[in-house]
């Protein structure tokens, strides 16, 4: 292992350049999809794929919570997610976000897509969060890759969620 280190400007923007690559290949699957299928059966399949993705996103945190001697409670989400915030700069106001900084720029040519971008953060935002706390849920309350200058959330206690329903998956057995 190297002991090189590198800039912090220059690790920044390796994470959004990574990040940028990973919203660019989200939309290259939803574009397939809506093309091939439709927008209704596309929403269908992007659901489930987001929501399995989030067990495992959950799961990781449930670990690295047990390991930190964490609670599973909401104001722990941010400590304990696999978001590389480091790429995440608030000084890029409604860019600070690397996916929707992405995703905008897609809207004139694709308007269809700005539903998709929206979809994809409600859905991993909300079963990330409902499946590691297993009983609050989430709503996004403003969304840069709607239009808002920001992206804020609110967190409340969800006795579904407490029976093991989630907003968007199957009930746990």
């Amino acid at each position: 292992m190297s002991d090189e280190r590198i800039e912090r400007k220059e690790a920044v923007e390796a994470v959004r350049v990574a990040s940028r690559h990973f919203a660019d290949l989200y939309f290259y699957f939803v574009k397939a999809l809506v093309e091939d299928l439709g927008e209704e059966k596309a929403k269908e399949i992007v659901q489930k794929v987001l929501f399995e993705r989030s067990i495992e996103r959950a799961k990781r945190m449930e670990d690295k919570a047990e390991k930190l001697e964490k609670e599973k409670v909401p104001e722990n989400i941010f400590c304990l997610t696999d978001v590389p915030f480091l790429g995440w700069v608030k000084e890029l106001g409604v860019n600070h976000c690397p996916y929707g900084e992405a995703w905008l720029s897609r809207y004139q040519e694709h308007p269809w897509f700005r539903e998709f971008a929206a979809f994809y953060c409600d859905v991993t935002d909300t079963s990330v969060a409902e499946l590691f706390t297993r009983s609050y849920s989430h709503k996004l309350t403003k969304n840069v890759v709607l239009g808002d200058e920001s992206c804020e959330r609110i967190y409340y206690k969800d006795e579904k969620v407490a029976s093991g329903e989630y907003t968007y998956g199957k009930k746990e057995d």
